[in-house]
């Protein structure tokens, strides 16, 4: 017999419509330019079988991940998509490329030999992005060792050469001296392999402008309805929603103080609504005591004591009973509360807000069709 948990404490809503809207209005952006979304770290904590499934039936035919294993995985939902990895080869995974057809990134000369090498031991040529550091310092190639290997690099026998690619470090700031930095290098680099295509721009660098753009844009957080343009009104549509059930509404007879260590005091007549999501759910611990983070009914409302494992303490002495009853929903993100807002009051940025979001939700996928439910009990 199957039992839907239909009381689910908390529920995460991912609309698939608003992720498909978001995905068409990049493309009108960069107007028949190829977008390829990033779905790494399970499309950033949202559920990769379900988004890339969406965004294939839109019309989508390739994708980036993060590591090998990502993209064995994306292999065995859709046997015809084009995988990308960004972490790219090392001599234990590198005929995992091969037998699971994934095109890896080459971010160092190591890999570079690793790939190259293997390629001329079976008597082929395997396809590869090259990837050049100019001014990130995290993953690719720097300038000088393309330089000083540039020969070896573009006459390799055992790989032919798709895109060279970079990544931005500060898109997200139009106004940042880096980001000319960064497109005058990678210009500078395309010079040295004009036979390949070039791929630049994230979320953010899709909307610096059409010199960003070249062949292939990489967005990720964008699809997902976080603002790529945080200096400006955000252009993408939600695609997250987190809700919560009170579980119990307390009344205050005597001072008191809250959850852990007493760092919030209450007072007789106080009213506070428990809601079962804590850091063991992502819900980060870092949004204790923090003002006006929540809604219910429409009303603003604020974290009182330290966030725990498994709970949140609210202060609802401002809001109408009848709102805060067990059962009733709190928005703690997305709806009238946007991801940024949370995740500023957190001290971080939107995407950790979403990739730290647990398991023990249920999962709801929103479409034009019926939604698509998840977290089924399964009983014998």
């Amino acid at each position: 017999m199957t039992i839907e948990n239909t009381y689910a404490e908390v529920q995460l809503s991912i609309n698939l419509t608003n992720l498909i809207d978001n995905y068409n209005l990049i493309r009108n952006v960069i107007q028949g330019i190829d977008c390829v979304p990033v779905v790494k770290a399970d499309a950033y904590g949202l559920g990769a079988d379900k988004i890339v499934l969406a965004l294939a039936k839109a019309g989508c035919k390739q994708f980036f991940v993060a590591t090998a294993d990502e993209g064995i995985a994306l292999r065995h939902l859709l046997p015809d998509i084009a995988i990308h990895v960004f972490h790219g080869p090392n001599n234990h995974n590198k005929e995992a490329f091969r037998v699971y057809n994934m095109i890896p990134v080459i971010n160092s000369l190591e890999q570079f030999h690793t790939w190259n090498n293997y390629g001329m031991d079976i008597a082929n040529v395997l396809p590869a992005f090259l990837h050049i550091d100019t001014g990130m310092n995290r993953l690719g190639m720097t300038f000088e060792e393309l330089k000083t290997n540039l020969s070896k690099i573009r006459q390799a026998e055992g790989i032919k050469w798709l895109y060279l690619m970079s990544h931005l470090a500060c898109a997200d700031n139009p106004n940042h001296t880096l980001n000319k930095h960064q497109l005058e290098q990678f210009q500078q680099a395309r010079r040295l392999f004009p036979f390949i295509k070039g791929s630049l721009a994230n979320s953010s660098g899709i909307f610096l402008g059409k010199n960003y753009l070249f062949h292939s844009v990489r967005p990720g957080a964008a699809l997902y309805g976080i603002n790529p343009t945080p200096y400006a009104q955000n252009p993408m549509k939600p695609v997250v929603s987190l809700k919560g059930k009170i579980i119990q509404h307390r009344y205050v007879n005597e001072p008191g103080t809250v959850s852990y260590s007493g760092t919030h005091q209450v007072e007789p007549g106080a009213r506070i609504a428990i809601v079962p999501i804590g850091y063991a759910d992502g819900y980060l611990r870092s949004l204790s005591n923090r003002p006006s983070i929540v809604s219910i009914g429409g009303h603003r409302a604020p974290i009182i004591g330290v966030v725990t494992m498994d709970s949140i303490m609210i202060d609802v002495s401002h809001i109408p009973h009848e709102l805060c009853q067990p059962g009733k929903e709190v928005q703690l993100m997305g709806g009238d509360i946007p991801l940024e807002e949370t995740a500023q009051a957190a001290g971080t940025i939107a995407y950790e807000m979403i990739t730290c979001l647990g398991n023990r939700f249920k999962r709801e996928y929103v479409s034009d069709a019926a939604p698509a439910k998840q977290n089924i009990l399964t009983q014998a």
